[in-house]
């Protein structure tokens, strides 16, 4: 969302004017519906029951479950926020968000997300990481904490990789997937400016080598779908130059 608000910007002056602050948050991929639909399977919710869904909160990080229409006895049923995402929600990943490197809101002012660098005390409300990434975004929370509304303290940049190790490990993998989809004569994003290749020579020899063989076998197995079908019905022939 944030990059399409800045490159909008771009085109867009009269746009640009009106953007006061853009704030993102740390993202691992949107589930589909599909994966809700199974988290409410597992919770023996069936769909037309639940009376409202929720994927964390209550806590830090709280439980993801849903409330029963109706119920007396049992009105909600819940299950952990790791066992939600690790086991049911992260399998029902759109492709996109599997080769996306932006997991953080690089082209945010300012981006926030969780700071599992630690370990969670029972009973802790919870707090979050906070990133400023430009100077407007530097001023607007100074200015915030300064008037109360925001409680911060500063922490190392060391902080971020231990936080989000995940991430940091997909946008590792970003590469070989790139490079798969370009042999395979599929389409393929064009990134700039996120260092894909630094980021996966860092990885040892080993993951080097799985995390290309992984990315080939699984755009071989997109290939031989033949076209790839796009939100709204649009196809794309991946016979096609995926230049064009």
């Amino acid at each position: 969302d944030i990059a399409a608000a800045r490159m909008a910007a771009e085109i867009r002056p009269e746009f640009k004017n009106r953007l006061g602050l853009t704030i993102s948050i740390f993202c691992g991929g949107t589930p589909s519906t599909k994966g809700t639909l199974e988290m409410l399977r597992v919770l023996g919710v069936k769909p037309e029951e639940a009376d409202d869904v929720r994927y964390r909160g209550h806590g830090w990080p709280g439980m993801s479950g849903a409330s029963v229409k109706g119920a007396v006895k049992v009105g909600r049923r819940e299950m952990t926020y790791k066992q939600a995402w690790d086991t049911i929600l992260t399998k029902h990943k759109p492709f996109r968000c599997h080769i996306c490197p932006d997991g953080t809101g690089e082209f945010a002012d300012i981006s926030c997300g969780d700071p599992w660098y630690r370990p969670i005390e029972e009973g802790e409300p919870g707090s979050t990481l906070i990133l400023v990434r430009t100077q407007h975004g530097k001023d607007i929370l100074q200015r915030a904490i300064e008037a109360g509304y925001v409680v911060a303290e500063p922490r190392s940049s060391d902080v971020l990789p231990r936080s989000q190790n995940g991430l940091m490990m997909r946008r590792r993998s970003v590469l070989p997937k790139v490079v798969s989809l370009w042999l395979m004569f599929l389409p393929y994003p064009h990134f700039r400016g996120f260092s894909l290749w630094r980021g996966w020579l860092r990885f040892s020899m080993v993951s080097k080598f799985v995390s290309f063989y992984r990315a080939f076998r699984w755009m071989l197995g997109l290939r031989r779908q033949g076209p790839l079908r796009l939100q709204g019905g649009e196809s794309i022939d991946t016979k096609s130059d995926p230049r064009t």
